[in-house]
C-alpha cells in the first residue's frame, strides 16, 4: 500500500529511472557496482529529478547503505526502488524491475546479478517490493541464463 501511495506522489517515471540508471551506472565501479552518494546526487542532477523526489531517494540511498560508507551497488537499488517509478500494478512493476535488471537488454537476467538481489536484505525486507512478490512465477518476458 504504501509503496501504491508513494508512487502516485512521485514524479519519477520509468523513463526517468532507465536514465538514471544510465547516468548510475555510467559512475559505477566497475568491481563492485558501488556507487558513491555523491555521485548518485550528480546524476539525478544530471536528469533533473524533482526536488522532492530526489530526497525521497536520497532516504532511500541511507537505507540501503548497509555498511555506512556512503556507497550502494547502484543498479540493485535502482532495482530495488523501481516501484516507485511505476504506477499500476504490482506486475507491471516487477515486470519493469527485470527491465532495469536486464543491463544489455537481450531478454536475459543474469543469474548471479538475480540472486544477489534476491539475497539483497533490502530486496527481501519487503521494503520496496512487497514479500508475496517473490513468489510470483518468474516474468514469462525474462529468461535466466544458466551462468
Amino acid at each position: 500500500m504504501a509503496i501504491a501511495a508513494m508512487s502516485n506522489v512521485m514524479k519519477l517515471r520509468s523513463e526517468d529511472m532507465k536514465n538514471l540508471k544510465s547516468k548510475c551506472l555510467a559512475n559505477t565501479s566497475e568491481v563492485s557496482g558501488g556507487i558513491a552518494r555523491k555521485d548518485f546526487r550528480i546524476a539525478m542532477a544530471e536528469i533533473d529529478v524533482d526536488e522532492t523526489d530526489a530526497e525521497i531517494l536520497d532516504r532511500l540511498f541511507t537505507m540501503f547503505d548497509m555498511t555506512g560508507e556512503d556507497c550502494i551497488h547502484a543498479l540493485h537499488f535502482l532495482v530495488g526502488a523501481s516501484p516507485l517509478a511505476v504506477l499500476g500494478r504490482a506486475n507491471e512493476k516487477l515486470r519493469f524491475a527485470f527491465e532495469l535488471l536486464d543491463i544489455n537488454q537481450t531478454g536475459i537476467v543474469d543469474r548471479s546479478d538475480f540472486e544477489a538481489l534476491l539475497e539483497s536484505k533490502f530486496f527481501t525486507a519487503g521494503r520496496l517490493f512487497p514479500r508475496y512478490l517473490l513468489c510470483v512465477p518468474l516474468l514469462l518476458v525474462h529468461k535466466f541464463s544458466k551462468a
